[in-house]
């Protein structure tokens, strides 16, 4: 039977949000703050492979590492606005003062939700999660793994066209491709036949694309209503929206043509 021994891996993750949460409150590096991001996922990945052995398991116990979580991604999508539009003339220079605004106020929610966690509150999680850190070297993973293709197949199969329903797929992409990562490093024994890591990782980063480029879409609209922008600016913003929205489109095509297989 493969053995999977998480116990380390798990308070490595908890220790690694814990201090890049500390580091982004003290000072928001974009780089700090999408490493926060993945460690939270990664974390969040192994408590849904935890839980769906163990029905006891109390995910609630995570609701502010989440908070953290939404709060540190709306600060990372101002950060990367201001970063891609930063070299166009002339709307950077009259849409800068609004960026930096929202980049601000998307800072202070996060230390407002950092300062509510409360200092205790990794120690305590985490020490609540031990005791199913210990049980996994004897969880039969195989049965873990085909349930989560069977809910991709399920998902991919289906005929809704919504940003919701894509941001379901992208869920089940990166739960399962973290996991496939961490069974691979720390299983004793040959692990079940599962896709190529790769292949989910070029899948996730071309649905990342896509919606990174839906949320410029959205900010563009904010700036759009900034009554004091000059006509140039205006059409120059107007050209990248529809930019953006053109490269989302090719970029979802590409996605569902590459992910067909795994539907198959």
């Amino acid at each position: 039977m493969m053995m999977f021994h998480c116990y380390g891996y798990g308070i490595h993750l908890m220790k690694r949000v814990k201090t890049l949460a500390k580091d982004v409150n003290e000072h928001p590096v974009e780089a700090d703050v999408h490493a926060l991001r993945v460690a939270v996922k990664q974390l969040n990945a192994l408590v849904s492979m935890l839980a769906y052995y163990n029905k006891d398991l109390d995910r609630h116990r995570l609701k502010r590492m989440r908070k953290l979580f939404h709060a540190a991604g709306i600060l990372r999508e101002w950060q990367l606005l201001d970063k891609r539009i930063s070299g166009y003339h002339p709307v950077y220079e009259e849409a800068a003062l609004r960026i930096h605004k929202e980049i601000q106020l998307a800072y202070a929610q996060f230390r407002h939700h950092y300062k509510c966690t409360g200092k205790s509150y990794f120690k305590d999680t985490g020490r609540y999660l031990q005791s199913f850190y210990k049980k996994a070297s004897k969880l039969k993973l195989g049965v873990y793994f085909n349930h989560k293709e069977e809910d991709l197949k399920s998902a991919l199969n289906n005929e809704n066209q919504s940003s919701k329903r894509f941001h379901k797929v992208r869920m089940l992409l990166k739960e399962l491709k973290y996991n496939v990562a961490a069974v691979n490093i720390m299983a004793d024994g040959a692990i079940p036949r599962l896709h190529d890591l790769h292949f989910l990782n070029q899948c996730d980063k071309l649905l990342g694309n896509w919606h990174d480029l839906q949320v410029v879409v959205i900010q563009l609209d904010i700036l759009d209503n900034e009554t004091t922008m000059s006509g140039n600016a205006k059409a120059q913003l107007l050209q990248l929206k529809e930019n953006a929205a053109k490269k989302a489109d090719e970029i979802l095509n590409q996605f569902i043509h590459d992910m067909h297989q795994l539907s198959k």
